[in-house]
């Protein structure tokens, strides 16, 4: 009796014992690989100690997902300095009043639990939850939802985006949709990761933290009050990304937002994306948007960039109101894309690049608008914009423009007329109105200018490929450049759409040249063309009509006088240059071969400077030709008194003034105004002689009141038409 007394008080003083020891502890401990714990969803082991722990010795209780701990721990001191450690959770709680530190590595494994106990109805929704009237919260590391079940992301979220009180860094993953409920604020301090096969749900708020995150599964944005805010670091999406309701939000001093290269952005007509000023957003897969436009939001001094390599990748429209701000388009072919709820023209409201491929505006139809008068147009090499591109210009002082690739330039003088607005279409490798392909460069330049109150000037360059170049025997292949053919004879012609108008387009000025090569662009430039309301074309050679096409003609051409002078003289033709046995020409005004200026008003000089009229022909063509063919104009009120006057007072014996032409009639003198003011033969000191003495052809010799004797001039042509007056004192050889 005494023993068996004995044995019994000293098993209650052994679990006596016990029971003060796990008192003091204040600990969960599973002890050894055969210790179990069972737990329905809402079962609670509540941890009230500042220090209380869940201890393991040889088992995996909580260590990994298959393990993870059922049921719900409670992390409930209400005693500042409360530790929650790192585990596998079905479901946890923290509550109580004291200040928490969360360890890195708390995975949340469950999902939401249908009969949660009484105090824990928050788990009906959440598999953790913070409860009301708990202390501080520090998260560091990670947190981790990794439920292969539905999950709903506790909302927790401190303005500012540090701790206390915002996850650190937030991983999302195990295949179960992960949800951001409606009308809850989530914050994450530093990184968001979300697993590849497994889908955000943005219903909410989701505030990005400060670094780098990458998002490899599904998101999808789909409430009218939902937003996406990106934080300082940058944000990659991996795959697709759905915008249904609500918005993709970069504020002043976000990180990039990169849609990434097998990624797919779509907006829909209820979301939106907004990019503050000085903020990135770079498309390397693709955006569609399903709104009407105004759901694109870009600040002017945000950038948009497009570097996909899809070949070509499609470049999303927008639209007046809501621009682009600056528009890089990078890596590959790209093309303007096709949208229903709005045009499909794409706007830019500040600068525009272009690199490592050519932009389509052509196949659906889009207009480059680009909105700034001062925006910036770079070009990383040869790349074209191949359409439409339209840009605000100035209404008062000059600029330059560039236009549709880096060799392509308008430059406005200084005028209150200026257009408010220049567009070019340029086609490479496409007919021109009344293309010739044995002497037109291949390449169709359509201009539109709108908003001038008067007339203005602007100097052209447009640049073109080697490739496009003529074809003057006929029997191809394009490009056959070479001899008269050549890039230092390409002159500018303009055509209204009618098959018969090509009128060239000259200026006085000396053009400018740079020859195309292989892929790299050349240029033709041109100074002082005008501006005309007539479309129709003749309309004048110095001018240039809206609408019409700007060609590139390689080849002979036609010179056309625009100042009375010496045949030498530069100045006296339309491109600055004297002619070449080459070239047709046009004469408008007195010109004169042979006689040392000064000669009928015009200017002399010291011998033998082109510009004093002293310049002799012997001296410029030697025995050669000195053009094609030549025409004397039949326009009496606006040109009168064209003539062509050849003496020879200094080329010397035996020269003969010649054009090169064995075709057609040669030279066509249709001024049918009579001769005044002098008789003939006249013997006139040159002083005393007038342009209005001349009409016509005129051969002068042995006038001895010149003060020298001369030598017989001799003008040999192959045909003549004669609709005027010749008057001859020399030699007129017909036919060669």
């Amino acid at each position: 009796m005494n023993k068996i007394k004995t044995k019994i008080t000293i098993i209650i003083l052994a679990l006596g014992l016990l029971l003060v020891v796990d008192a003091n502890s204040q600990n969960f401990h599973m002890n050894g690989g055969s210790a179990t714990y069972n737990a329905t969803c809402g079962a609670v082991i509540k941890l009230k100690g500042v220090s209380s722990q869940i201890q393991t010795t040889s088992n995996p209780f909580g260590s990994n997902l298959a393990n993870s701990i059922p049921g719900v721990v409670d992390w409930a001191s209400t005693v500042n300095g409360q530790t929650v450690q790192g585990f596998y959770y079905d479901h946890m709680v923290i509550s109580g009043g004291g200040t928490k530190t969360v360890s890195d590595g708390v995975y949340i494994v469950g999902g939401v639990c249908a009969t949660p106990l009484t105090g824990y109805a928050n788990l009906a929704t959440y598999p953790f939850y913070v409860e009301t009237g708990a202390g501080n919260n520090t998260f560091t590391g990670t947190f981790h939802y990794v439920g292969t079940v539905a999950q709903n992301i506790y909302p927790i979220y401190t303005s500012g985006g540090g701790q206390p009180n915002n996850y650190n860094d937030l991983d999302l993953s195990g295949g179960g949709t992960k949800t951001v409920p409606a009308g809850s604020d989530v914050g994450v301090a530093g990184e968001i990761s979300l697993a590849a096969g497994t889908q955000l749900d943005i219903l909410g708020d989701l505030y990005a933290g400060d670094d780098n995150s990458t998002l490899n599964g599904t998101v999808l944005i789909n409430n009218a009050n939902a937003n996406l805010f990106v934080g300082s670091g940058s944000i990659t999406f991996n795959d697709d990304v759905t915008i249904n309701q609500g918005q993709l939000t970069a504020a002043a001093g976000a990180g990039t937002v990169t849609i990434g290269a097998s990624s797919d952005l779509v907006i829909n007509s209820g979301g939106s994306v907004s990019f503050a000023g000085g903020t990135n957003f770079v498309i390397t897969g693709t955006i569609a948007n399903n709104g009407d436009g105004t759901n694109l939001i870009f600040a002017c001094t945000s950038t948009q960039t497009y570097n996909g390599v899809q070949n070509p990748q499609i470049v999303l429209p927008t639209i007046s109101s809501n621009p682009y701000g600056t528009l890089v388009l990078q890596n590959g072919q790209k093309r303007g894309g096709d949208v229903t709820g709005y045009p499909d023209n794409i706007y830019v409201c500040n600068d525009f690049s272009l690199a490592g491929g050519n932009f389509d505006l052509v196949t659906n139809s889009n207009i480059l608008y680009l909105q700034a008068e001062d925006a910036t147009v770079t070009y990383a090499a040869n790349e074209e914009v191949v359409g439409r591109m339209n840009r605000v210009t100035s209404t008062n002082p000059s600029g330059s423009y560039t236009f549709n690739n880096a060799q392509t330039i308008l430059t406005l003088s200084n005028s209150v007329n200026n257009p408010t607005s220049i567009e070019l279409n340029v086609r490479p490798n496409t007919n021109p109105y009344n293309y010739t392909a044995t002497k037109d460069v291949n390449r169709k330049v359509n201009m539109t200018y709108t908003g001038n109150a008067g007339s203005f000037n602007w100097t052209a360059r447009v640049g073109y490929l080697e490739s496009e170049g003529p074809d003057p025997d006929g029997g191809g292949p394009l490009p056959q450049w070479g001899g008269s053919y050549s890039q230092t004879t390409t002159r500018f012609y303009e055509n209204d759409d009618v098959a018969t108008n090509d009128e060239k387009v000259t200026t006085g000025n000396t053009y400018s040249r740079l020859a195309a090569s292989g892929s790299t662009l050349g240029y033709l430039q041109l100074a002082g063309i005008g501006s005309t309301a007539t479309t129709a074309v003749p309309n004048g050679i110095g001018v240039f009509a809206s609408t019409n096409d700007l060609k590139i003609t390689a080849g002979p051409t036609t010179l056309i006088t625009i100042n009375d002078g010496r045949w030498t003289n530069p100045n006296v033709w339309d491109e600055g240059i004297i002619p070449t046995e080459n070239d047709s020409i046009l004469l408008r005004h007195m010109v004169y071969v042979g006689i040392d200026g000064p000669f009928a008003g015009t200017i002399g000089g010291a011998d033998e400077v082109a510009t004093n009229n002293t310049l002799r022909e012997v001296t410029a063509y030697g025995t050669n030709p000195a053009a094609l063919s030549i025409r004397i104009i039949n326009d009496n009120v606006n040109w009168p008194n064209a003539s062509l006057i050849i003496a020879n007072e200094d080329n010397g014996a035996g020269y003969k003034f010649k054009t090169k032409g064995t075709t057609g009639n040669t030279f066509n003198n249709e001024n049918t105004a009579a001769i005044s003011g002098v008789t003939f033969p006249s013997n006139l000191a040159k002083g005393s002689y007038n342009k209005s003495n001349f009409n016509g052809l005129w051969l002068m010799y042995g006038n001895t009141n010149w003060g020298i004797s001369t030598d017989i001039p001799t003008f040999e042509t192959y045909q003549i038409l004669n609709l005027g007056s010749i008057n001859n004192e020399g030699i007129i050889e017909i036919g060669q």
